[in-house]
């Protein structure tokens, strides 16, 4: 095979040994290899020669063809002539056109950027390419597809203005071009099934997205429309947002109502008001204090503007929605102190302690009710359940009621184990003034008849000091037990008596029966006995500090909050049965069950702060100053007591020195007195 060395070297250059030996055996020479365009590997060649294609074939073919494109094409007689003419055409619409027979020429015209199946839809539909390349360059085939379905022409499609889209504004790069202009293909589409031609877009404002124009459309709301409350929206120092236009058509409200609530809140402000269905006459009457949200749950509430600003400038408006469920009204309220703010008084007013029932001359009460709330307060899950009805009818009346407040504490009955278990929970139990002697339901208490577990919860500021005095008791029959101490929470656990204070049975049956007021008496010297044997005193005595338990019908001393060990010690805010001997209160408590009333005081009952209270304060100083007014005031006891003996007892326990604490002798001497009378 005699060639030339160019030809030669062109040849091996091209075909590697088994290339070679395939020409060979092919009977194909290298002249005829050599005819193929370079474009052609050997490979190619090999595989074109092998198959019976030649190189004036393949070579005819654009260059944009690779080998097994040419080869699919002249095995499906495309013609490269044809192709040549065609540089729109791609192979995927050359071999789609062929195996679905469709002629070529009649798509090969479309413009770029067309699916196949969408040039083949248009070809079937007998549209043009021209029509079809005169719609405006930036929609898709599908969009074109659609809008002849509907009628609209190409001329339809031109004269939109461009408009920025949310979804492509901060796109950037290559992609960010392609992106505007299907962004732009998408307005124009959504635009004409709307059937809002170019004139009726571009009246809206050149600053709204083309998502904001396509809501407003579909709301309904015309560019005039926008325009009024853009303007007043101005006017007033603000830009609007398309939604918040929707957001107050939508409610009803038109711009003469945006024009009236702008000038007192931002458009935000104005479209939720609006959104909520509220009453906007007279809504100036929250300003500037409320915000729209705040109005809005007032409102909603039925909350007046009036009534909402009554309350104390830090009452929320949440907080202002529960004090109105309770009926705590701003001049409730503002006899709170300070420190409490709008949930903490609807906690305390909820569970009836009203300003009227909490002590005024002891600022320490004020740790006992943060207690309190702090307790409380946690029972609620959430803010919202502050303003469920449902709730708070079941939880306000019957969980937690309030049994009595005093000079320094509370005392609450807490029913939520209930009714498996009743627990009375106490903050402070001193000096107690029944609220409501009634207060234990029917049901509390009949489960309270099947129950031993009872608990009395005592919380203090200074609980330690009265469980230091209590557990130096061993088992006291006459004085209450201690059952657990709770240190890191000032919590101390106490036995439950069954039954009511003397106070609460005095004002229920009035004077008691004299064997009735002689047996209390032994059992409280008794009482007074256990605790003078341990050296301690009581120092107060009274008819709030002594239980009377109903199954062994028993007196039991109770609250040893301000008890001491020093005898001499004298505590100066013990203002009614106390003093300094707790003889003396005995005396006095004994004449008040014989009697119904006070020695000292012709009031039925007192209060921890109640001028009923220091005036037997004062009246009995008075008195245990002067000798013979003492023996006056004992001479009265005669003759109120009819019966002798009892009359004896309370003037022997009244005629002693106030101020001084009795020796465990002179306890002993009137525990035998005791005995003696009652045998």
């Amino acid at each position: 095979m005699g060639l030339d060395q160019c030809t030669q070297e062109e040849f091996d250059k091209r075909f590697d040994k088994h290339d070679t030996s395939i020409l060979e055996r092919l009977d194909i020479s290298p002249d005829d290899a050599n005819a193929f365009d370079s474009r052609f590997s050997g490979f190619d060649v090999v595989n074109f020669m092998n198959s019976g294609i030649y190189s004036c074939a393949a070579n005819a073919f654009p260059e944009r063809f690779n080998t097994l494109e040419i080869y699919i094409f002249i095995k499906n007689r495309v013609s490269s002539d044809f192709l040549a003419k065609k540089a729109n055409l791609d192979f995927l619409d050359v071999i789609n056109a062929a195996t679905r027979n469709v002629d070529m020429d009649s798509i090969s015209d479309y413009r770029k950027g067309l699916t196949w199946d969408e040039k083949f839809e248009f070809a079937r539909r007998k549209i043009s390419s021209d029509t079809v390349n005169a719609y405006h360059e930036d929609l898709q085939g599908k969009q074109i597809l659609r809008l002849t379905e509907l009628g609209f022409k190409p001329e339809d499609t031109i004269g939109y203005k461009t408009r920025k889209s949310r979804a492509t504004v901060r796109q950037d790069g290559l992609g960010a071009s392609q992106a505007a202009k299907d962004a732009n293909g998408g307005y124009i589409y959504e635009m004409l099934i709307r059937n809002c031609l170019p004139d009726c877009a571009n009246s809206y404002s050149s600053s709204f997205f083309i998502e904001e124009v396509i809501k407003l459309i579909d709301a309904g709301i015309s560019s005039s429309t926008t325009f009024a409350f853009e303007f007043y929206a101005n006017e007033a120092g603000y830009q609007i947002d398309p939604n918040q236009i929707i957001m107050i058509t939508a409610s009803g409200a038109d711009s003469r109502t945006f024009e009236n609530l702008v000038k007192d809140f931002d458009p935000d402000s104005v479209a939720k008001i609006c959104d909520s269905h509220i009453r906007t006459e007279g809504i100036q009457e929250y300003v500037p204090r409320f915000d729209a949200d705040d109005i809005i749950l007032l409102t909603k509430n039925d909350v007046s503007g009036q009534e909402a600003c009554s309350y104390r400038s830090d009452i929320s408006s949440i907080d202002i929605c529960r004090l109105q469920k309770i009926k705590c009204t701003p001049d409730i309220v503002d006899q709170y102190d300070d420190i409490f703010d709008g949930k903490s008084i609807y906690v305390l007013y909820s569970l009836g302690l009203s300003p009227d029932k909490i002590p005024k001359t002891n600022k320490t009460v004020n740790q006992v009710l943060k207690s309190i709330v702090s307790k409380y307060q946690g029972q609620f899950a959430s803010d919202n359940m502050f303003l469920d009805d449902e709730f708070l009818d079941a939880f306000i009346p019957a969980e937690i009621r309030l049994i009595g407040t005093g000079a320094d504490g509370v005392v609450l009955l807490d029913s939520r184990e209930a009714l498996t278990r009743a627990t009375l929970t106490a903050l402070s139990y001193k000096d107690v003034t029944i609220v409501d002697p009634e207060i234990i339901r029917e049901e509390i208490q009949n489960e309270m008849k099947n129950r031993q577990s009872m608990v009395v919860k005592k919380y203090s500021m200074n609980i330690g000091r009265e469980y230091y005095f209590l557990s130096k008791l061993n088992d006291p029959q006459y004085v209450v037990k201690p059952l657990k101490y709770n240190p890191e929470e000032n919590e101390l656990d106490l036995e439950y008596i069954k039954g009511d204070t003397i106070e609460s049975i005095v004002n229920k049956e009035g004077a008691l029966a004299s064997e009735r007021v002689k047996q209390y008496g032994m059992d409280i010297i008794k009482g007074i006995e256990e605790l003078r044997l341990k050296g301690i005193y009581h120092r107060d005595i009274h008819v709030h500090n002594v239980m009377i338990d109903e199954d062994l019908d028993r007196a039991i001393i109770i609250d040893l909050s301000i008890a001491t060990e020093n005898p001499t010690e004298i505590y100066e805010l013990n203002r009614s049965y106390g003093g300094n001997n707790d003889l003396v209160s005995l005396g006095q408590l004994m004449y008040k069950m014989a009697t119904g009333h006070n020695l000292f005081n012709e009031g039925l009952g007192f209060s921890c702060y109640s001028a009923v209270k220091q005036g037997i304060k004062t009246t009995r100083e008075k008195v245990y100053d002067d000798p013979e007014l003492l023996q006056s005031y004992l001479s009265k006891v005669r003759e109120d007591v009819k019966d002798r003996n009892l009359a004896n007892l309370i003037v022997t326990l009244l005629d002693d020195n106030l101020w001084t604490q009795p020796s465990l002798e002179k306890v002993e001497q009137a525990k035998e007195m005791f005995e003696r009378y009652t045998a």
